[in-house]
């Protein structure tokens, strides 16, 4: 599997005509840097989902994403995050 960085499409391929049947099929990922370099004025920057006390405020902001980037799921704070409420 390729898990494309660039919104694109995630593409599957199986290599050689071994069938391999679950759960003993064997799946490897690559991570592939966009075709074209991203404009860094699209960048954006915010707490994290989910994580809860100070790790998912904004004094921890580190969840990066594109602007307008339809896979970004939206921000729902863990418990006890200051200033979320």
């Amino acid at each position: 599997m390729t898990l494309p960085m660039d919104g694109s499409a995630l593409e599957i391929s199986e290599a050689g005509d071994v069938e391999l049947s679950p759960p003993n099929r064997e799946v490897s990922f690559h991570l592939a840097p966009p075709s074209s370099p991203v404009d860094a004025s699209t960048v954006r920057s915010g707490p994290r989902v989910g994580v809860s006390g100070v790790g998912g405020s904004m004094a921890f902001p580190w969840r990066f994403w594109c602007a307008q980037n339809s896979s970004v799921s939206a921000y729902r704070p863990g418990k006890n995050v200051p200033g979320a409420g």
